[in-house]
């Protein structure tokens, strides 16, 4: 190990009060020199350190960073508790173990392109990443330049118009690039800005290379990407031109923009001319003769350098990553443990088996004492109508949820379990097909797919969390594939953009089993809005529940509510007495309808107590070292509020005998329970699901509980754990 400069004692400048990132930069050849003059020039960043292996390189290093810590040894940057993130530019074949190394200690990472040298190892550093907690971004400065920007508002706004095709040409005589072959070093350059600038799922893809000068790699190379007709995009890469090209085509149906790297001023043309489909000779002809050149625009472009604006952007996602303290893992709560109530609370438990305070799991008299006269005019309505099911009651509440959801479809049905097979069959999955879902759910969620002549297959779920893994599930997609099922487990929305993403990539249908969150939201899209189809539940005791029995599908496809709601729901029937396919009887009756339409409309109220319980929970449970969950804006609306220990059963039992109510939602996964084992891989196949199912318990939750009945809970908790 050799050092060039002594490590700096003196703390880091702030600015605008907050540490910039410190960054640590492995690599210092030829990318690494630009790299460290921009994270040393911005205010949010600080380069503190850079290793080479090269003692000349970290001479010149040593010129224009004098006051940076230099080092032969990247695990000096790597075990520096201060530096907060990571930039790997050094040759792709050491990038797997340096980012790996790199996210096991703690830090965010920024590496050059290529991510890996192959899929495994890029797949193997974002999972790490993922189960780390750390940002692992790639370099893709094209990004940032002032003509893709410019580009991006042409594609947002709609004045490109349909966009037919897109042709890419990237070339140079650049042999010394030898290690990499052109697909992972040259394509991905113009590929990330098609996929920044077109969001059109992808159909298929092919490359085909040759390897004229160097055995190991390709150096020529074509690629052909088809969207959804008429959408094809092409790239030529090569690294055996005489000349330096760095063009794109884009053509659509109102203009067609040239972007031309190479060119000094104007970068970016757009030609007031669009490409024309033509049905027949007669209108090829046609728009030949009429075809018109229009006018040509170079227009201004931000000149900022891009690789300045891709350092401030990654600055900021370390900073909303790790919070104030850019990136750094949040320590432990500070001070002493204070709750309003607690001494009350810890007054009327007597520690030993005294007289104490009974906390109910749910209450449902309690919730529905305020609206109890309301349902009862509700009731009467229906019963001095005479129509008792699926009429006017039931085809109001519909109106109304589907304007409350922002959704033009709202299909009532008659239960949780009905709404998710509706979906799967408006989906077209069917015999043969598989759905993908999780196995820590209830038992409905896999019973639907059934139901629908499929076969669930059943993916892990996030590291720390209870929702899908969406890269278990991209793992686990084949061919046979017809949809997802993303379930929202205890009110929490799981990872949908990264889902919507899988799908639209793959051409399967994602279906959300909302039915334990109501009202959650993310960007203020509520969970049962994000996908193809969203089913919900009216069970009781849902964060809206009716009176007994009830479900809904939410949709923004035609074909889709009229499949799974007028026909299939009411035994297939289009109009009376005529039945175009066999259905289902899942008609919601009228009496639940009536209920809910006086209850719905109390959810944003009821979301909120939950909300504010679970705040109190967290406060009340801090320090104790459980895995215990926090309010996480609209993401999460607490169906249930559920911890994990690992003696599950003990501190159950004490609670229990505190006078504590508690459940288990649920002990045995469904790719364990008798009725699946045989679509299951058994014990094992789920890791992540099964070490959670054994700590997994469920404390009181429901919106009227109070303040003291939750600091009552969480002192009995805290006695259990610090009695250990």
């Amino acid at each position: 190990m050799t050092t060039l400069l002594p490590r700096p004692s003196s703390a880091p400048s702030t600015v605008e009060g907050v540490a910039p990132v410190r960054v640590g930069v492995l690599g210092y050849g030829y990318w690494g020199p630009n790299l460290a003059r921009n994270i040393a020039q911005h205010s949010e960043t600080t380069l503190a350190a850079i290793a080479d292996l090269s003692a000349r390189r970290l001479t010149a290093a040593r010129a224009n960073h004098p006051a940076t810590y230099l080092t032969t040894d990247a695990a000096d940057i790597l075990a520096d508790p201060t530096i907060d993130a990571v930039v790997v530019a050094t040759p792709p074949e050491t990038h797997h173990d340096l980012v790996v190394r790199a996210l096991e200690s703690g830090k965010h990472v920024l590496v050059e392109k290529p991510l890996a040298t192959t899929v495994a190892d890029a797949e193997d550093m974002v999972e790490l990443a993922r189960r780390c907690g750390r940002t692992l971004a790639v370099d893709h400065t094209f990004l940032f330049t002032g003509a893709v920007k410019r580009m991006k508002r042409y594609f947002e706004s709609g004045d490109i118009g349909d966009v037919y095709y897109y042709d890419s040409t990237r070339i140079n005589l650049g042999l010394f690039q030898h290690e990499t072959n052109v697909i992972w070093d040259l394509a991905p350059h113009d590929i990330s800005i098609m996929l920044h600038l077109i969001d059109t799922p992808v159909r298929s893809v092919s490359a085909f290379g040759a390897r004229h000068v160097d055995t190991n790699v390709e150096n020529i190379a074509y690629i052909t990407i088809q969207f959804e007709p008429p959408l094809l995009a092409h790239f030529h890469v090569n690294w055996l031109a005489p000349t330096k090209v760095r063009r794109t085509i884009i053509g659509g149906s109102k203009k067609m923009l040239v972007y031309d790297d190479a060119e000094i001023d104007e970068k970016l043309k757009v030609y007031d001319s669009g490409a024309k489909l033509c049905a027949s000779q007669e209108d090829i002809y046609r728009s030949l003769v009429e075809y018109r050149t229009g006018d040509v625009l170079a227009p201004r472009l931000e000149k900022t350098e891009a690789l300045a604006a891709e350092t401030a952007h990654s600055a900021r996602v370390v900073r909303g990553r790790g919070g104030a303290a850019f990136g750094r893992r949040p320590g432990p709560a500070r001070g002493p443990h204070h709750r309003s109530g607690a001494g009350i609370a810890a007054a009327r438990w007597l520690p030993g088996g005294g007289g104490g305070m009974k906390v109910p799991f749910v209450d449902m008299t309690r919730l529905h004492a305020p609206t109890r006269d309301a349902l009862v005019d509700a009731f009467a309505r229906v019963v001095d109508s005479g129509a008792f099911v699926q009429g006017h009651e039931c085809e109001s509440f519909e109106r109304e949820f589907a304007a409350a959801y922002g959704v033009p479809h709202a299909l009532a049905v008659n239960s949780g379990t009905a709404a998710l097979h509706l979906a799967l069959q408006a989906c077209g999955v069917g015999p043969g097909d598989e759905v993908i879902t999780v196995a820590n759910t209830f038992i409905a969620t896999a019973e639907a797919i059934s139901l629908a002549g499929a076969t669930a297959v059943f993916a892990d779920i996030v590291e720390g969390g209870h929702t899908i893994d969406p890269v278990d599930v991209e793992r686990r997609i084949t061919p046979r594939t017809r949809a997802i099922i993303a379930v929202h487990l205890y009110g929490e929305v799981a990872d949908m953009a990264a889902l919507s993403a899988i799908a639209r990539s793959r051409s399967v249908k994602l279906i959300e089993d909302a039915c334990q969150a109501h009202g959650a939201a993310i960007d203020g899209r509520r969970a049962g809005t994000l996908a193809d189809a969203g089913c919900l539940s009216f069970y009781p005791t849902k964060n809206v529940g009716t009176v007994g029995e009830g479900g809904m599908v939410l949709t923004h496809d035609d074909d889709a509510h009229r499949g799974a709601g007028r026909e299939l729901r009411n035994h297939g029937q289009t109009d009376r007495h005529v039945h175009v396919e066999p259905g289902y009887n899942y008609r919601m009756s009228e009496l639940q309808a009536a209920a809910l339409r006086v209850l719905a409309p109390r959810l944003p109220d009821w979301n909120a107590a939950r909300v504010a319980a679970a705040g109190w929970y967290a406060e009340g449970l801090a320090g104790l070292g459980l895995h215990a969950p926090a309010p996480l804006g609209e993401r999460h609306v607490f169906h249930l509020y559920v911890i994990r220990h690992a003696e599950r059963a003990a501190l159950g039992r004490i609670l229990g005998e505190r006078g504590v109510a508690t459940a288990i939602h649920y002990p045995t996964p469904i790719h364990l329970q008798p009725a699946y084992a045989s679509e299951g891989a058994g014990p094992g196949s789920l890791p992540r699901t099964e070490e959670t199912v054994r700590e997994i318990l469920s404390l009181p939750m429901h919106p009227s509980i109070t303040r003291d009945e939750v600091a009552y809970v969480c002192d009995a908790v805290r006695a259990f754990v610090t009695s250990r």
